[in-house]
């Protein structure tokens, strides 16, 4: 695991900055240094502590953050806001909506301080893979490459294991490190007492100083993972009198950087410290900001490493080494540096008094935040308790918005004692309720109360429910939460058994084609709520499919996939709801993407052969045919067979040909492009494992639960209440499950085709599929015997066959 460095606070150059005021290069390095006071994220909450779990993955809805992009966002444009967003990405619609709410223009949150503080933090930095690839440290390597023609004996890396903490890494060297040593080296070889010596001598140093970056067991640069690590650098000796002052006190320098890197925080300390109060010294503003640092590293670090450490002295012995730094005029980079140490001091020893500072400055409708305050407020805020949080305007919505996500105890799968402080749903609705009656005519508090609701519950509070659908009329289309009021609207109504009320709020949302919804993620979640208030195939249809999310989209692919596919609650509908007749009707329907019509068809044409209706199952091979390249020589056989075994045996054949087709009723049909259907499998590989069973999705038929919408709430999705049960489904599912699975199903023909005297002439691979078919997946209760059976009559029949030699064991 790795502790990240602050994303925009990279760490500090300990190289020779002190070069920038004694050469013509100071302008380049003093502006690479605004970024100097960066440090690990452990010293905003204690080392050990970070935040984990496994996210929902839903391939149909972000659901941590936006799909807007963020500078439409930050202006207003919220689509539909969910109660999963990140604290962050909850920030600006609370703005948006207090903005709206007081009838005032709003402020908008800046794009990069949404992406700093939702999305940025701490990845540009994990990781030492291929470090020598970053901008920085390439352009040290080329810098010293154009001196010296040797390689670094310590591999240039950024991380560092905590000590006594071996699962832990911390951002040591940051990026700007080393690209001020590379500033500082051209700035050293341009002085007039430059020698390849002196220049040789503060590389080959600075190497040193780079060498305690990493572990004493990093390899050297270059070095192949078979040779033994190299030890740590030899400590630095101080230039003798005899060279120039400058060379010395960079010398001097370098010793300190090297105690810090090391983590030899009461030598730097006190190394810095004596550089910083020599008047005069080239390095003295940097040493004064690098004792900062030192505090701070000593502050978290040192206790890790059983060194003392006492909290409530931290934030003033900063602040008063700030103040020094603030004393001198011309030292502009390193009083910049400074605040921002003082506030990250203040984030880790004065939690709770800084997170209400920032509270207050980022509920100033008036100002738009900066990114800085932004991405503190969310760190700090994970260390003040839960309560304190409440307490506090913008939070105490965004963690009553949070709290709808979370399902109450007696609900809860696992308890988890780090959480277990957390409101849930049903507390947070309370809460959304009691602030939002303070203020009826306003949508702020609106928004968590719908969302927190459980509407069949609200269909018992009848006066409740009157009251909030009430509220939620009155919101204008023009408002910025419009959306997510009229779309949880409908999900209560539909909950509370009023559909009639719910298709009346969903009307506007789906006309124009979903027109009022920005996102694949917003035209999602609406479409779901159309397809569980149909009542006939006909209003399904148009909601069968879903988009793919805008990181789903294209997830597999050695080439673009298909925008749509079948998510779970349709392959629900289609299983349990539609007949073999209403089945190709949506085959035939314009309404559904080629991808998923043909997949269809492809299920429907096994369905209605297994059922014994021939001019079904031929429409549906026409239909496979018309969507699939190639798709009538695929069907060909099937459609020129005169005999129901002939039309089996071609079936099985062409269903042996393509990896992608599939019977089976599941989340992600369609998710293939028409191209892909086709793709043919090697022999050797084809398996008969086109459905498990034909009555059921496949969700269900796994034991997993068949929800890929609603994932997150660990339920199955509903079927839509007011779709009746068509005359004849029952005895089409009956004579569907008695099909049994695919793998089944193919041993049980295969091994009649094996006792006809007119055997087929390529039984022996048909045998040899349907043994390898029986290793596993979807199969049935006598697999283990049909394998067998399956294994001998191969190698009876055929025991020179190439498919006999390949067919080892049975199954």
């Amino acid at each position: 695991m790795s502790l990240p460095d602050h994303p925009a606070r990279p760490d500090g150059a300990h190289g020779t900055p002190g070069a920038a005021r004694a050469t013509s290069t100071a302008a380049p390095i003093a502006a690479r240094a605004a970024a100097v006071a960066g440090v690990i994220a452990a010293l905003l909450t204690p080392l050990g502590a970070h935040a984990s779990g496994n996210s929902v993955v839903d391939e149909f809805v972000t659901r941590s953050r936006t799909e807007i992009p963020l500078d439409r966002f930050g202006r207003g444009e919220l689509g539909i806001v969910l109660p999963t967003y990140s604290r962050v990405m909850l920030y600006p619609a609370w703005r948006a909506i207090a903005s709206a709410d007081a009838g005032r223009p709003l402020v908008a949150v800046p794009a990069d301080a949404l992406e700093r503080g939702c999305c940025d933090n701490g990845t540009q930095y994990n990781g030492d893979w291929e470090a020598e690839k970053r901008p920085a440290i390439a352009a040290w390597l080329a810098a010293r490459g154009a001196v010296v023609t040797d390689a670094p004996r310590w591999r240039p890396v950024r991380m560092k294991r905590v000590p006594n903490k071996d699962w832990q890494d911390f951002l040591n060297c940051g990026d700007d490190a080393y690209q001020f040593a590379a500033d500082t080296l051209t700035a050293l070889r341009r002085r007039d007492d430059a020698t390849p010596a002196r220049l040789g001598a503060w590389i080959e140093t600075q190497d040193r100083v780079f060498g305690h970056c990493g572990d004493k067991n990093s390899p050297r640069y270059g070095a192949a993972a078979r040779e033994a690590p190299v030890p740590p650098p030899p400590p630095i000796e101080p230039l003798p009198d005899s060279e120039p002052g400058h060379w010395r006190q960079a010398r001097g320098y370098q010793r300190a950087a090297a105690a810090f890197y090391a983590s030899d925080f009461p030598a730097a300390d006190s190394l810095f410290s004596a550089i910083a109060r020599r008047e005069g010294h080239a390095w003295q503003a940097w040493a004064a900001l690098a004792e900062m640092r030192t505090q701070l590293r000593l502050a978290t670090l040192g206790p890790a490493m059983g060194l003392s450490r006492t909290d409530l002295v931290v934030v003033p012995r900063m602040e008063a080494l700030a103040a020094n730094i603030a004393a001198h005029p011309d030292w502009t980079v390193q009083q910049r540096a400074a605040r921002e140490l003082i506030q990250i001091a203040r984030s880790r020893f004065e939690p709770a008094r800084q997170l209400a500072r920032l509270t207050r400055a980022l509920s100033d409708l008036d100002r738009a935040p900066e990114p800085q305050p932004l991405v503190d407020w969310r760190l700090v805020a994970e260390a003040v308790p839960v309560a304190e949080r409440g307490k506090l305007p913008i939070l105490d919505w965004v963690e009553t918005m949070a709290s709808c996500a979370r399902p109450d105890p007696a609900t809860r799968p696992t308890p988890r004692p780090d959480v277990e402080s957390w409101p849930t749903r049903s507390q947070g609705f309370g809460i959304a309720v009691a602030r939002w009656r303070t203020a009826p005519d306003r949508a702020l508090w609106l928004v968590p109360a719908l969302a927190c609701a459980d509407g069949a519950k609200l269909g018992v509070d009848r006066a409740l429910r009157h009251d909030l659908m009430t509220a939620a009329d009155r919101v204008p289309a023009t408002h910025p939460a419009w959306l997510t009021i009229r779309w949880q609207q409908v999900r209560l109504l539909r909950e509370a058994g009023d559909s009639q009320g719910a298709r009346e709020r969903l009307t506007p949302l789906v006309t124009g084609q979903v027109a009022q919804a920005p996102t694949p993620s917003a035209r999602n979640q609406i479409a779901q709520e159309a397809l569980w208030l149909a009542r006939t195939p006909e209003e399904a249809l148009p909601w069968l499919q879903r988009e793919y999310g805008n990181w789903a989209r294209y997830v597999f692919a050695q080439e673009p996939q298909p925008r749509t596919s079948l998510a779970a609650d349709g392959a629900r509908l289609l299983s349990e709801r539609f007949t073999l007749t209403d089945l190709l009707r949506a085959v035939q329907s314009p309404l559904l993407a080629p991808p998923l019509r043909a997949q269809l068809a492809y299920g429907l044409w096994w369905r209605a052969d297994l059922l014994a209706q021939p001019a079904l199952a031929r429409e549906a091979a026409q239909a496979l045919a018309a969507a699939v390249p190639n798709g009538d020589a695929l069907v060909a056989p099937y459609l020129r067979a005169q005999t129901p075994a002939a039309r089996r045996a071609a079936l099985w054949r062409a269903s042996l040909q393509g990896r992608a087709l599939s019977a089976q009723m599941q989340s992600g049909l369609g998710g293939v492009t028409a191209e892909g259907l086709t793709r043919t499998s090697a022999a050797g590989e084809a398996v008969a494992n086109q459905w498990c069973r034909l009555d059921d999705t496949y969700e269900a038929s796994e034991g997993w639960p068949a929800n890929g919408q609603m994932a997150a709430l660990e339920e199955a999705p509903p079927l839509p209440a007011d779709f009746p049960v068509p005359a004849g489904l029952a005895n089409e599912r009956a004579a569907l499950k008695a099909a049994g699975s695919a793998t089944g199903a193919f041993a049980r023909w295969v091994l009649a085709e094996s006792r006809r005297p007119d055997r087929p002439a390529d039984l022996d691979w048909l045998l040899y599929v349907g043994i390898q078919s029986t290793r596993g997946g979807c199969v049935d209760a006598d697999n283990s015997a049909s394998s067998k059976a399956m294994y001998m009559a191969l190698h009876k029949l055929y025991p020179k066959s190439p498919w006999a030699t390949k067919a080892k064991v049975w199954y």
